[in-house]
């Protein structure tokens, strides 16, 4: 029988992910706004979704090293899902130091 904590986090990851791509779908460019040079990593929907999206990759890693049967795959999935946590915390910041852009406009 599976913990509890394997369902909680991988409802947890689940709910990232579906807010991840929907942040990064309400952020996508209008038809007439879609012309040459727009710059996407000046998006902070963008950023701000992929953050998300990893966050849900590192809780679904979570959640598989929680079921683990012994040391070496939870080791397999640290390794597999560490580096999504800095590039999360980075992606956040590129999103919220673009935000005073977005305002201005």
């Amino acid at each position: 029988m599976l913990p509890i904590w394997f369902f909680i986090q991988s409802i947890v990851g689940g709910y990232f992910l579906w807010m991840g791509l929907y942040i990064i779908t309400r952020g996508l460019p209008l038809p007439e706004r879609r012309k040459e040079g727009f710059d996407w990593l000046k998006k902070p929907a963008l950023s701000a979704g992929l953050a998300m999206m990893l966050v849900s990759w590192y809780m679904f890693g979570v959640a598989m090293r929680s079921v683990t049967p012994n040391i070496d795959y939870y080791i397999l999935w640290d390794r597999l899902t560490w580096w999504t946590v800095p590039i999360s915390v980075a992606l956040w910041f590129v999103a919220v130091f673009a935000l005073p852009d977005i305002e201005s406009q």
